[in-house]
């Protein structure tokens, strides 16, 4: 019976039993159950753990129940049996709840392992590839300390200064590259580093290598913090660039080369023009003066075909010439008011006799939209309207040729320019290359018709200098039709200036002394040949002394002057008869360069010389009289060349007394104003090339009435006067006050008589220049 209790009996039985079992068997045993108790999994240890603490519990209360009962009590057991098991369900709660969290935390620390591994991945592959590019890259990546010694020296540092990293570890950047001239400024550099001024980049400065060599190298220098802003060293980055230098040194001397070989070739191009027009002067001139004389039909076609072919000649030089000044940029553009539809006509009309030999029609055809004036450059257009319908009457043998101007119709702010002809027209592969150099439609051998191919290159590139665009439409038999278009700048037609018809001599205009400096003696021959039946007087010299000294012994209206002579060149020549005219008072005469030297740069040096206007041979007979007569015209009509207008605005009577008494024997006219307001006045009443404007004076100042003046003049559309500002007060920033007033000139005073009459001469000069400049085309 349970109740009854259980002997000490089995217990003995137990205890005889382990005595008397083999000692290594036991051992045995035990290790058998450990190494099972090991692999079981936490459910079988959950179990196991319930179970033993179920038989402890047995064992507990059995022990209890014999040693306060002597003997083992039911209730005892079954008390033991219910609480052990009570107990165990919140052990094994607590342990569940245990062993979640722990799983839990475990794949945390599992996920968190597997980051940091991935993350210990890439920073040894970012370690390896820095490190890789640090051994690879060009720029050697320097670390100082705080005593400016090397702690890192990677191998690009080696490659550029030569030291192996152990060699120049601990040594300074003074030790190591830097030359003694740059001790001082590399020291303070290095102290400013150390104190955290950040320095940057620095421009290529010399260093020198382990071997002596001195190389160039680009500095970047970032001081280096500690997280509490103290600085710890310094990173240093440089890059050789002594190869980059060298390329830049050897560019540079290419391109000084290249354009001396563009000089060579500009000089060379204008030492040929010049032998070449020389000889051609004569051959036109002599050829002009031939069929204006009496000839047989004969005698007639043989000068015609000599005149035409060396014309011929001189349009092919031309060619070259403008196409290397277009290439070098050495053709400016003027700014000036004209007519599009007038130069239009005017092409046309200098085409005509060519188009009438071929028997061909040559029309114009101008919109009613088209502006009456534009600014522009109208020679330049000039010469492109030339050049289309020369080629469209060389390529022509019958049919017709026209012009047609009027607005763009896709973009009416744009006039467009049609030349079309019923020529032989072009296939697409000529066209696709007529635009080009030395290209013509016809460029095989058995060509028929002459020409540089030159032509259609420079007209596109004169219409893209002007700011448009040309175009071709042909096909091959149905005629071409070039097109090009320019931006309209509308203008007033009242500036526009009207030159003369027809370049012709009237016979009541005065007779001119004319001096002609020319040393070769056929120029001579054809210059008076030019003049032969006209009223002028003509005395020729053979070089530039001869001319400064019949100048200086007689009075001449006009000199010609050659710039290409003996002894004495016509510029310095003209520079001397100047400084002569200035020293004693005498007005300056009239200088025309004539030259065959067809630089682009001769007219702007003739005019620094000191001439007036320039000619470029080969020279024409009318061009030539036109230029005569229009210095004839201003000398009887008491223009420019006999003297200025001149309005004297001073308030002193002892200034304007003297004044008076410095033009006395001058040719200018003088009028006097006390004041701004009536020099107001005056200027509304008279008409006058100058005004000397004193700028302190009562009731209205100098620079007040110039503002008037100018705003009268806008008003009216008037040619501006040429007005100085005439001043004692000569403090800084007056000169710009004179500008900004209007004037053109400032002086202050005192000013003597050679200056007074040097300055008026200047200004005579120029405004001559300005008027005789559309006789240059």
């Amino acid at each position: 019976m349970l109740g009854s209790g259980i002997t000490k009996q089995p217990l003995r039985n137990l205890q005889h039993f382990f005595d008397h079992v083999d000692a290594s068997m036991t051992n045995l045993l035990l290790d058998h159950i450990i190494l099972r108790i090991l692999s079981w999994t936490p459910v079988q240890i959950l179990a196991a753990s319930l179970l033993f603490s179920e038989l402890g519990s047995v064992v507990v209360v059995s022990a209890m129940s014999l040693w306060l009962h002597g003997t083992i009590r039911n209730d005892f057991i079954i008390t033991g049996i219910v609480t052990a098991l009570l107990v165990s369900v919140v052990v094994v709660f607590i342990l569940l709840r245990m062993m979640h969290l722990l799983r839990g935390r475990t794949h945390e620390l599992q996920q968190l392992n597997a980051d940091l591994h991935q993350v210990r991945d890439a920073l040894l592959l970012m370690n390896d590839r820095l490190a890789s590019s640090m051994r690879r890259m060009p720029v050697a990546f320097i670390v100082w300390d705080t005593s400016f010694r090397a702690v890192e020296w990677n191998p690009a540092a080696e490659r550029i200064f030569g030291y192996e990293r152990q060699e120049a570890l601990g040594h300074t950047p003074l030790e190591l590259f830097v030359p003694p001239a740059a001790y001082e400024p590399v020291a303070a550099a290095m102290a400013n580093l150390l104190q955290g001024e950040e320095a940057g980049y620095s421009a290529p400065g010399n260093n020198i290598t382990k071997d002596g060599r001195i190389i160039s190298c680009l500095w970047f220098n970032v001081p280096l913090f500690t997280p509490e802003r103290k600085v710890h060293g310094v990173l240093s980055m440089a890059l050789d660039v002594t190869t980059q230098e060298e390329m830049g040194r050897a560019l540079q001397e290419a391109k000084e080369k290249a354009e001396a070989a563009n000089q060579a070739k500009s000089d060379f191009l204008a030492t040929m023009s010049h032998e070449i027009r020389t000889p051609m002067n004569v051959v036109l001139g002599m050829s002009e003066l031939l069929l204006e004389s009496e000839l047989n039909p004969e005698q007639r076609r043989y000068v015609q075909t000599m005149h035409h072919s060396g014309r011929a000649l001189l349009g092919v030089i031309n060619d070259i010439l403008d196409f290397s000044r277009i290439e070098a940029g050495r053709i400016p553009l003027v700014d000036l008011v004209y007519a599009p539809a007038q130069v239009v006509q005017e092409s046309v009309r200098l085409m005509q006799m060519a188009a009438e030999e071929k028997g061909l029609i040559v029309e114009e055809s101008i919109g009613s939209a088209v502006p009456g004036a534009m600014r522009g450059d109208e020679g330049r257009l000039r010469q492109i309207l030339i050049n289309l319908l020369g080629n469209a009457i060389k390529f022509t043998d019958r049919g017709r040729v026209e012009v047609r101007l009027d607005l763009a119709k896709s973009a009416p702010e744009w006039l467009q320019f049609t030349v079309a002809d019923t020529g032989i027209g072009m296939t697409e592969e000529q066209l696709s290359a007529i635009f080009e150099p030395f290209v013509q439609a016809d460029g095989g051998i058995t060509r028929r018709f002459g020409g540089t191919g030159l032509g259609l290159a420079i007209t596109r590139r004169l219409v893209r200098r002007m700011g448009g665009e040309i175009w071709v439409e042909s096909g091959l038999g149905q005629g071409s039709r070039f097109m090009f278009t320019l931006p309209i700048r509308v203008a007033d037609v009242t500036e526009l200036t009207h030159p003369l018809a027809e370049p012709v001599l009237e016979r009541e205009v005065s007779s001119l002394r004319i001096l002609l400096a020319e040393d070769q003696e056929i120029n001579r021959m054809v210059f008076a040949g030019f003049l032969n039946r006209t009223p002028h007087r003509l005395v020729m010299v053979h070089d530039g002394q001869e001319a400064v000294e019949r100048v200086m012994r007689e009075s001449f209206d006009l000199i010609f002057m050659d710039v290409r002579m003996p002894r004495l060149d016509g510029y310095a020549a003209t520079r001397r008869i100047r400084a002569w005219e200035q020293e004693s008072g005498h007005i300056p005469v009239p200088i025309i360069a004539l030259s065959a030297h067809a630089a682009q740069d001769e007219q702007q040096r003739c005019q620094e010389a000191g001439c007036m206007a320039y000619l470029a041979k080969p020279i024409h007979r009318k061009v030539l009289l036109r230029h005569i007569d229009q210095m004839a015209r201003q000398l009887a009509t008491g223009g420019v060349l006999s003297g200025l207008r001149i309005l004297l605005v001073e308030d002193t009577e002892e200034n304007r007394i003297l004044f008076a008494a410095y033009l006395q024997d001058s040719p200018h006219r003088v009028t006097m104003a006390h004041d701004g307001l009536e020099a107001v006045a005056k200027v509304a009443e008279e008409v006058f090339d100058v005004v000397i404007m004193d700028v302190r004076m009562p009731r209205m100042d100098g620079y007040t009435a110039t503002t008037r003046i100018r705003q009268w003049e806008a008003e009216r559309n008037r040619s501006p006067m040429t007005i100085i500002a005439l001043t004692a007060h000569a403090m800084e920033g007056e000169s710009e006050r004179s500008r900004q007033a209007g004037c053109d000139f400032y002086r202050s005073k005192p000013i003597s008589k050679k200056q007074l009459l040097t300055m008026l001469a200047t200004i005579g000069q120029q405004r001559a220049v300005n008027m005789s400049e559309w006789l240059n085309y």
